[in-house]
């Protein structure tokens, strides 16, 4: 990773690029993002109601949830994008393009 929200532009290891040199594949690993994350985020939710029950403070609640939704999206976007990254290659084998700096088959 050069940043947190940046991925590096291949694996320092194997070469592989975590774009596998498709422009829009950011979409995907996007999707995944919001799906993982709003799902830790109402079960850290749910965990604080069970754990503040009979009494809840209904309003902090409420602003919890609220910094849970912005922030897990943005704390687990590196490991969100890697996930779909392994999804995708579960469903599209390597290409001879995903290693290395240039894609003969993308543009």
């Amino acid at each position: 990773m050069h940043g947190w929200l940046h991925l590096a532009a291949a694996c320092p290891r194997c070469s592989l690029r975590p774009d596998r040199g498709e422009p829009d594949h950011f979409v995907g690993g996007y999707v995944v993002n919001l799906g993982i994350a709003e799902f830790v985020a109402a079960a850290l939710w749910a965990i604080m109601l069970v754990a503040t029950w009979p009494n809840p403070s209904w309003e902090l609640m409420q602003w919890i949830a609220v910094a849970l939704v912005v922030a897990t999206p943005l704390a687990l976007y590196p490991f969100t994008r890697l996930v779909f990254l392994a999804i995708d290659l579960n469903f599209q084998p390597t290409r001879p393009g995903d290693f290395g700096t240039e894609d003969p088959t993308y543009k």
